[in-house]
């Protein structure tokens, strides 16, 4: 049994700077190019209509590779070929219609080889919320060749074919009859009166081409119909539209002018704007797969004000990644009670079923033998050393309850397994595997994806506290410990090496022991959850390190996962395509020096990935 959680409190964030990677409140796409797509603030709508676009999706193609053929025989009925009266359409709702036949079209898109990691993450997006039920071909263009790095990423990641074209050079350059002086004056008269993009010349080659020439390309001579797809498209709703509807119709899902968001030079890149940028819409994911559901094992997110849009994006990437094959519950815990607004957003989201618990008051306050005035002091003090949430109380609270609450709560009581889901989060890959009875089934009881040191300022005498526990009770000390990767002399003083809990599948039993309850309690009684400001994370990790043997603790090396600013992404290249990553290995952090995971491969004897050598500092 197990379970994906969450706790969604409406207290003060607990994440670090986000600034630049919020969604945007309140974008509204819905009228671009002619074509209804709900916006973010329109997400309810859409979501309400989930659970019925479901059945209607699941029915529309059943070979999606090959034109639509009349079925020669339906069941219970005659194997009759006399001509039907053509039927009109029927429309549905949200821009529906009955299933019809595929056309003739394809997705189009114009990128250069430096976009790539960002380009698959809309691929993905438009794959998942709707070409994955009619495959679809796509064509990339560019005015360089495509890499073979390019094509295999995008290839693996597209359900229809995949073609790339080479942009003629008298289509991305000046023409004979261009007065390129004047031009150039025209540019610097733009630039100084500060017109985005006034300056750029590839930025005026991106809209003629697309204005004039982007559909003379030979590679679009066999279709009807295209959609116009960008590297930071973020679609907000399902489509399950047929294809038959949409007709591919002129769909430029651009966000700033032209479309193509340009830097100077000769750059596809996309680049910072008052309006957007792309980790602003980068938040949104999908895909709508079902598959059998083993039974009862749960999720959870982390303490966030529960805001209903940005929780269904994460829930959705989670059910698009990995849930929508499986279908296990979702729990979801907060300290006041939930909305019928948010009750009805993700239960329209999860596969699984959804429950909803109230955290007791007593577990999100200062108990009785915490000396408040102390830990007022305790908060200036830190707020005074700009320790990041030094002085925040609510914080404080979150980091008390996940370290020794959580899997009190009765809603948890059925579960043995849990998937800590956290608001900003992304999941990179596709898990096409039981990953929680992947976890039994190896006698895993720990898991994680990313891992750092410890702000020491926020911890001065955990490991102390720690030490006097052990002292106490020995017995609870495993022989196979990994005591070496927390402490670099034998336990002497803790390194702060910490598995980053924002990312957890665990055994619930590993909480629900004698070891762990009385380890909490002793740091409870001992007060530094508010007269410093112990995490969760470092709590989970010295509990893990010490109390379990270490063959049961386990990295998760398939998964890609992002919780800001850390992204762990597959560094070998055959796991990223068999596992359609869409992410970046540059920006991986597992094997970087700040990083303890090289430390815990190391101890353990545990192979690393192929080639984590080139991503090491």
């Amino acid at each position: 049994m197990s379970s994906l959680f969450g706790t969604l409190t409406d207290q003060a964030v607990v994440y670090v700077d986000t600034q630049t990677n919020q969604i945007i409140e309140n974008f509204d796409a819905s009228k671009i190019q002619g074509v209804k797509v709900a916006s973010e603030n329109k997400v309810q709508e859409s979501i309400k209509d989930a659970a019925k676009e479901e059945l209607v999706g699941n029915q529309q193609i059943s070979q999606p590779k090959e034109e639509s053929k009349s079925p020669e025989k339906v069941e219970g009925q005659s194997a009759v070929k006399a001509e039907q009266p053509e039927q009109p359409e029927k429309q549905l709702a949200n821009n529906e219609v009955a299933t019809g036949e595929r056309v003739k079209a394809t997705f189009v898109t114009l990128a250069r080889n430096s976009e790539l990691y960002e380009l698959i993450k809309s691929i993905r997006r438009v794959e998942d919320r709707f070409n994955r039920k009619f495959n679809y071909d796509w064509v990339f263009l560019n005015d360089e060749p495509f890499t073979q790095e390019f094509k295999d990423l995008t290839t693996a990641i597209v359900s229809g074919k995949t073609k790339y074209g080479l942009i003629p050079k008298e289509h991305w350059s000046y023409p004979d009859f261009i007065d390129q002086n004047k031009a150039a004056e025209s540019r610097e008269n733009m630039k100084a009166q500060r017109i985005i993009y006034g300056e750029s010349e590839s930025y005026r080659h991106m809209c003629r081409f697309e204005s004039g020439f982007f559909w003379q390309n030979p590679l679009l001579d066999e279709y009807d119909w295209y959609w116009r797809v960008e590297p930071v498209l973020s679609r907000m709703a399902t489509n399950r539209s047929t294809a038959r509807l949409v007709r591919f119709a002129i769909f430029a899902l651009g966000l700033l002018a032209c479309g193509y968001i340009l830097s100077t030079g000769s750059s596809f890149s996309t680049g910072p704007s008052t309006a957007q940028t792309a980790a602003n819409v980068d938040k949104a994911a999908g895909n709508v797969d079902k598959a059998a559901a083993p039974a009862n094992e749960a999720s959870v997110p982390a303490a966030a004000k529960p805001k209903t849009n940005e929780n269904c994006c994460i829930k959705r990437q989670v059910e698009d990644r990995f849930n929508s094959k499986f279908h296990y519950d979702w729990v979801f815990l907060n300290d006041q009670p939930f909305s019928d607004e948010f009750k009805a957003a993700t239960s329209a989201i999860v596969s699984g079923t959804t429950k909803y618990g109230l955290i007791p008051e007593e577990q999100w306050s200062f108990p009785d033998w915490i000396d408040k005035e102390k830990a007022a002091l305790a908060r200036e003090q830190m707020k005074e050393q700009k320790v990041i949430y030094g002085d925040s109380i609510p914080y404080r609270h979150m980091c008390r309850y996940e370290s020794g609450f959580f899997w009190r709560h009765p809603l948890m009581d059925e579960y043995e397994y849990y998937w800590r889901v956290e608001p900003d989060i992304k999941i990179y890959c596709d898990i096409d595997y039981d990953i929680f009875k992947w976890m039994k089934d190896n006698n895993k009881k720990y898991s994680f994806t990313i891992t750092l040191p410890e702000y020491k300022a926020t911890i001065p005498t955990l490991w102390d506290t720690t030490k006097q526990f052990i002292k106490e009770n020995p017995q609870f000390l495993n022989d196979n410990n990994l005591m070496e990767w927390i402490s670099d002399d034998k336990g002497e003083t803790y390194n702060g090496c910490h598995f980053w809990s924002n990312f957890e599948i665990a055994s619930l039993d590993v909480w629900r022991s004698e070891a762990y309850r009385k380890y909490f309690d002793h740091l409870d009684k001992a007060g530094g959850f508010f007269y410093e400001r112990w995490g969760d994370a470092p709590v989970h990790s010295i509990a893990a390190a010490l109390f379990l043997p270490r063959d049961t603790v386990h990295f998760f090396n398939d998964v890609g996962y992002y919780h800001v600013p850390f992204h762990n992404c597959p560094v070998d290249p055959e796991v990223r395509l068999a596992k359609k990553c869409v992410c970046n290995p540059q920006e991986d952090f597992s094997w970087k020096g700040y990083s303890c995971t090289a430390k815990f491969h190391t101890i353990n004897n545990v192979p690393r990935l192929k080639g984590w050598e080139n991503f090491a500092d």
